[in-house]
């Protein structure tokens, strides 16, 4: 019984790793994260996850910053632009 509960919490803590990915890959894409959203959620042995990632880049000769989105898509811990 225990070792089913336990399985249980560790399926619940794949998304959160996944978010950590996803700011990663966010980073090296040239957004800083201001939000990460989850837009689906897939469980299951391939557990998927996408995110809308609201990220805040500086534009060149603006005195604002203009909001950019980005789209990722993360299975495990590997993630991927989608747009």
């Amino acid at each position: 019984m225990r070792i089913v509960l336990l399985c249980l919490l560790c399926l619940f803590a794949l998304p959160a790793y996944a978010q950590s990915e996803a700011r990663a890959v966010a980073l090296q894409n040239n957004c800083k994260p201001t939000k990460i959203e989850v837009l689906q959620l897939y469980v299951g042995p391939v557990g998927e996850t996408t995110y809308t990632v609201t990220c805040l880049n500086k534009v060149a000769g603006a005195s604002e910053s203009a909001p950019k989105t980005l789209t990722l898509r993360c299975r495990n811990r590997q993630c991927v632009v989608l747009n």
